[in-house]
Parts: C-alpha cells; sequence; structure tokens
C-alpha cells in the first residue's frame, strides 16, 4: 500500500470518527422529541426504535384518537383498544443534567397493571395480553435494563394529559450514565390503548466514548489495509 493511500486512508477514518462523535449532539441542554418535526400529525418516530411491535401516528385510527404522537400499531394504522404485538419503543440514549424536570404527554387509558422494573418484565414480539397487560413510560437505565421510574396516565381519556419526572426525582441519574425514555404497551381492550407525545428532556444525547471511536477506527482502517493489500 503506498504512502499517499495510507494517509487517505487514515484521513478518511479520522473524519469518520469526527462525523461519528458529534452527529448526536444537541446545541441546547435540552431534548424535544414531539414526533411532529415534518408536520406530519405524528407519522415521524422522531429517530425513536420500535425494539418489539410497532407504533403509528396516535391519530390514524378509526376511533381518532388524540393527533400528534405514537402509539401501539395493528400493522397499518392505530391499534386503539384492539389486540397488538407488545409494543416497546424507545428514545435515543441521553445523559441528564441538573436543569430541570423530563416533561410528556399521555393519552388513553389510565391506572391500569402492574407497570414493570425492567425491560425484561415486558413482553416482547407476542400478542398484547388483554387487561392482564398494562402500559405507560419508564426511565431505562442504559447499562442495566433497569426501569428507575415509571408513568402512566391519571385517568382514561383521549386528551392529553401533561405529565413529569421533576428535577428532584431525576438527581440520582444526572451525569450519573445514560438513559432511555420506553414507551410500552402490551395491554388490549377497555382503555388498552395510550399514545406519547412532546418529550422533554433536561440534558444531552449520548455520544460513543473516545475508546469505542477509537476502536471503530482502527477497525476500519484495518479492513481498508486488508482489502488494498
Amino acid at each position: 500500500m503506498k504512502l499517499n493511500q495510507l494517509k487517505t486512508s487514515m484521513s478518511v477514518i479520522a473524519t469518520t470518527i469526527a462525523v461519528f462523535s458529534s452527529s448526536a449532539k444537541v446545541g441546547a441542554a435540552t431534548i424535544v422529541w414531539d414526533f411532529d418535526t415534518d408536520s406530519d400529525n405524528g407519522a415521524s418516530e422522531d429517530g425513536w426504535t420500535n425494539i418489539s411491535g410497532t407504533t403509528a401516528a396516535s391519530g390514524s385510527g378509526p376511533g381518532k384518537l388524540a393527533d400528534g404522537g405514537r402509539t401501539a400499531s395493528d400493522g397499518s394504522a392505530a391499534a386503539e383498544d384492539s389486540t397488538h404485538t407488545s409494543v416497546l419503543f424507545r428514545s435515543p440514549a441521553f445523559i441528564l443534567d441538573n436543569s430541570g424536570d423530563l416533561t410528556f404527554n399521555l393519552s388513553g387509558g389510565g391506572q391500569n397493571g402492574t407497570l414493570p422494573s425492567s425491560v425484561g418484565d415486558v413482553p416482547l414480539n407476542v400478542d398484547s395480553t388483554g387487561t392482564a397487560g398494562t402500559y405507560g413510560i419508564a426511565l431505562r437505565d442504559n447499562d442495566t435494563d433497569a426501569y428507575v421510574l415509571t408513568a402512566q396516565r391519571s385517568t382514561g381519556d383521549n386528551s392529553w394529559e401533561a405529565g413529569a419526572w421533576t428535577a428532584a426525582e431525576l438527581v440520582p441519574y444526572v451525569s450519573n450514565g445514560a438513559y432511555t425514555v420506553d414507551f410500552f404497551d402490551y395491554r388490549d381492550g377497555g382503555w388498552g390503548h395510550v399514545s406519547i407525545d412532546d418529550v422533554t428532556v433536561p440534558g444531552s444525547l449520548a455520544v460513543p466514548e473516545p475508546t469505542t471511536t477509537a476502536l471503530l477506527g482502527l477497525g476500519g482502517l484495518a479492513l481498508i489495509l486488508r482489502r488494498r493489500k
């Protein structure tokens, strides 16, 4: 391999690492997910990931639930109270700071079922479990999969209700590793639905550790060198 080729390869790797490390950062110390960034009335997943099942725009079903958020899908539209694949819908990871409350809006069912204490309590990729199931949101420890905080809507109603984990509740988790917001729904039947919208996190998106990006870069360089021999 020629010297100029090596220099070019090193430059590409360095640029890739820089972009990868910085692309997840946000300018302000607040993250907002409103699932409506393209004025599409809740059709945007805003970078969240469907770990189990799928989600749809909350107002896309025949019952016309509250518009603008995300809810469990029956495969094509909002499942509402019908049976659906259990949903676990996860935000990108973030680092909390001490700048305020973590807020969210929920609509649909209220205080129903036993809330999970970890990801392991959520049945994945199976049919919803009727009134034996539950729904809501959780603050998840990215390292342990534990749910350190959970929440549901106070009562059943298809309007949006503002909820929050206060700054005081978040204190044990500030600058203490990465977290995600998990939205889960494995319930169906009467008031067997919930929707999420307008999640605001006091903090910044997590980025890979320097050692991680360095290893990625070295791995990429090794692959380039191998292919060019």
